[in-house]
């Protein structure tokens, strides 16, 4: 495989975990709170791929 056809495959879950993030982050500002820190947990959660 081509790293192309490996961002194919990972692009639209990077994508759906950052709205997913950018929710609960609104979310918490919304009632007038911070985020302090996010934790990523799971096996995808350790992959350089996200950082």
């Amino acid at each position: 495989m081509r790293s192309a056809d490996i961002q194919e495959i990972f692009d639209p879950i990077v994508n759906r975990i950052v709205e997913l993030i950018k929710k609960q982050i609104h979310n918490v500002q919304r009632k007038g709170e911070r985020v302090a820190a996010i934790m990523l947990v799971g096996g995808f959660g350790s992959s350089g791929y996200l950082y």
